[in-house]
């Protein structure tokens, strides 16, 4: 096993990072591709179906996003592949409970897609040794995630410079940008799925903004197309944690400059969104009130090794915020574990679970 992400460096146009991705990492591409291909087929939805209904996303991408339609164009010529495989890997999940070809919105079909995903965090300055915000989150995917991860750093013309960890062929994963931006992400169990844009391509949004007032007025245009928890730490250190329902949301502060979350609904205002099985909403109130007990015990001394040592945690296992294989019925892990400190620029990464891997650190000023 691989002891760190291969790691790539893309510039240029959108159209050109798309080339260069799907050029240079286009076995791993194309090995991603397969996967999503596998998990649609057990739900009886084949590489035709799946390229149908993901056409009916492009619009959305091309209207309010056009620069990501323009590097998924280059990615699916770099990695020859066609425009809508690049598509299905934006999506996966979406597919699954697509809408029907006329648009019309998905319902009880989106209650199948239920997971343990992701356990996101932000400590703000007063909380760390050395007065640095530190944010992050543990990522949790199914276990062949890990073999199609990478690191990518993307350098446009036009645009802040990024630092993301993503499952090669997606565009838009979670990590942070030269402006001092980071962003993390959870997946929100809720109905009523629909036609819009890709949950994915949020964080991505985000990265593309100083602030986060900039970034949630952006994001405040776009039709999302499924549920998403957003969460977002600026330069300052202050923090905001966004509950995406498809046509709602509610937005979380720091409480005494912390913020953590999970998998289920955390708003009062949208509890009624909440569809998680009864185990499965246990899981993640156990494992955000762990994080938040751990980042409280260590209040004035944070430093990136406490924040591994958070990500690396198996109290309450099998419901622990480092997840192993066999945890659950499924084959979910913590693939990918990232720890950030985006006001000076450094991002640290391990392959999953955490507790088995070491840390790779990178940073925007690295040769």
């Amino acid at each position: 096993m691989s002891a760190q992400f291969p790691y790539f460096e893309f510039s240029g146009t959108n159209r050109q990072i798309g080339e260069q991705h799907g050029r240079q990492a286009g076995e791993l591409v194309h090995r991603h591709l397969a996967m999503a291909l596998g998990k649609l087929a057990a739900k009886d939805i084949d590489h035709a179906t799946a390229r149908r209904r993901a056409r009916l996303y492009i619009p959305y991408i091309e209207r309010h996003a056009p620069h990501f339609a323009e590097e998924l164009g280059g990615l699916a010529t770099g990695a020859d592949m066609p425009v809508e495989d690049a598509y299905i890997l934006q999506l996966r999940a979406e597919l699954a409970v697509a809408p029907d070809e006329d648009g019309t919105e998905a319902a009880a079909n989106a209650r199948e897609v239920l997971a343990h995903e992701c356990t996101t965090f932000t400590i703000s300055g007063e909380h760390t040794a050395d007065g640095i915000p530190i944010a992050g989150q543990n990522a949790d995917l199914p276990a062949g995630t890990r073999d199609i991860g990478l690191v990518m750093k993307t350098v446009p013309n036009d645009r802040s410079s990024i630092l993301m960890l993503t499952p090669a062929g997606q565009i838009s994963y979670i990590g942070m940008n030269d402006l001092g931006m980071s962003v993390f992400a959870n997946f929100l169990n809720t109905g009523r799925w629909r036609a819009g844009f890709p949950r994915y391509l949020l964080s991505r949004t985000v990265l593309e903004h100083d602030s986060i007032d900039a970034a949630l007025s952006r994001l405040a245009t776009i039709p999302r197309a499924s549920s998403r928890n957003v969460l977002i730490m600026e330069r300052s250190g202050d923090a905001v944690d966004m509950e995406f329902a498809v046509e709602r949301e509610a937005r979380l502060d720091p409480e005494d400059g912390i913020i953590a979350h999970s998998n289920h609904f955390v708003a009062p205002e949208l509890s009624d969104c909440e569809t998680s099985t009864p185990d499965r909403h246990h899981n993640s109130c156990l494992r955000l009130e762990r994080m938040r007990e751990l980042i409280k015990a260590e209040s004035g001394s944070i430093t990136v090794d406490s924040a591994i040592r958070f990500c690396r945690d198996r109290a309450n296992a099998p419901d622990a915020i480092c997840r192993h294989l066999g945890d659950g019925p499924d084959d979910y892990i913590t693939f990918a574990s990232v720890i950030a400190r985006p006001s000076v620029g450094e991002m640290w990464v391990a392959p999953g679970p955490p507790d088995q891997h070491s840390f790779t650190r990178y940073a925007f000023n690295d040769a």
